[in-house]
């Protein structure tokens, strides 16, 4: 329970239940116009040409790894959602996903040279 006595639910459990429906949307340029159109391709004006590896934290549906595999990145996923990491995969399925925590990854410190956060930190429980 929150301070005010009322249960919280975790924005991990949110996303997990309404994966397929954000998973429809997100894949669509029509409905998230802003994205495709706007947030990704500004990305990609911002960044570093491909390293090593490019960690992609809280990958979701894993549409900005994909785009960045085209761009010649090799792309490591981090998601919380066990549906939005699975749908990732679905989507790729070379494509590495593991489900964790963004404070608590499973992964060797220095493992990536560039990490991308697209729209994720918004979206994590407790952020300091």
């Amino acid at each position: 329970m929150d301070t005010a006595g009322q249960d919280r639910r975790s924005l991990r459990a949110a996303w997990d239940e309404n994966a397929e429906d954000w998973v429809r949307w997100a894949r669509s340029s029509e409905c998230d116009h802003a994205f495709w159109h706007l947030n990704l391709p500004t990305l990609i004006e911002l960044l570093p040409p491909p390293g090593e590896i490019t960690l992609d934290v809280g990958c979701g549906e894993g549409r900005v790894a994909r785009a960045l595999k085209e761009l010649g990145h090799v792309v490591v996923g981090v998601e919380s959602s066990p549906a939005l990491a699975r749908a990732a995969t679905e989507g790729d399925s070379a494509f590495e996903v593991h489900v964790a925590d963004a404070a608590a990854m499973p992964l060797p410190d220095g493992l990536a040279d560039l990490a991308v956060a697209s729209l994720s930190l918004m979206n994590m429980d407790d952020m300091p």
